[in-house]
């Protein structure tokens, strides 16, 4: 009985560590949230809960290469990291100037959340973003840490080693180094925000 029980809180508290590379995106919803609701004076209620989603938008692209290959990095057998599909500032950008032509705040909220998101994947883990697409593929990453160190960042699938698919959560989160202190904190943040918003005034 005692064995189950152990069985069942280990899996549980395997299964709760792919939440915590989300977390800075969860952060970044609420603080835009909060800031375009100030630039527009809009009463915010259910309004967080949108930013969250606008935050991990660009990450669509990761679910079905997760649902294909069981990975979300890239791999000897698939070298494609999943920020190859969508993860195009300029498209983002001009789509929300668009919808900030026919609604202020969700075009706002949609821009602020969705480059907080490209900055997040900048300075935090994978290979980079393409910030000048399309007049080059070229990635930009500005932190000398990297999530994925043990793949060579040409991705070649003859330079590309196997890793585990969640190795790079426990290498990056399950350890103390820059980027999970900034992301922890800015979670951290946000939800004491939230916190003082809807409780304490």
């Amino acid at each position: 009985m005692i064995g189950r029980v152990d069985e069942k809180r280990y899996a549980m508290r395997a299964s709760m560590k792919y939440v915590l590379p989300v977390l800075a995106d969860i952060a970044n919803g609420i603080f835009a949230t909060f800031i375009v609701g100030e630039i527009t004076e809009t009463p915010l209620t259910w309004h967080f809960m949108v930013g969250v989603v606008l935050a991990m938008l660009p990450d669509i692209d990761a679910v079905p290469r997760l649902f294909r290959t069981g990975y979300i990095v890239a791999t000897k057998d698939n070298p494609r990291d999943h920020r190859d599909y969508v993860h195009y500032p300029i498209v983002f950008f001009l789509v929300g100037l668009i919808m900030a032509v026919v609604s202020m705040f969700w075009g706002l909220l949609f821009l602020l959340t969705t480059m907080l998101h490209f900055i997040n994947d900048t300075w935090g883990t994978g290979w980079g973003i393409k910030w000048l697409w399309p007049f080059t593929d070229k990635k930009y990453k500005f932190s000398w840490f990297d999530a994925n160190r043990q793949i060579k960042t040409d991705l070649t699938s003859t330079t590309i080693l196997p890793v585990a698919s969640n190795e790079w959560i426990d290498r990056v989160y399950l350890t103390i180094n820059p980027i999970s202190i900034a992301e922890y904190a800015l979670f951290a943040v946000s939800v004491m925000l939230l916190v003082i918003y809807f409780v304490v005034e």
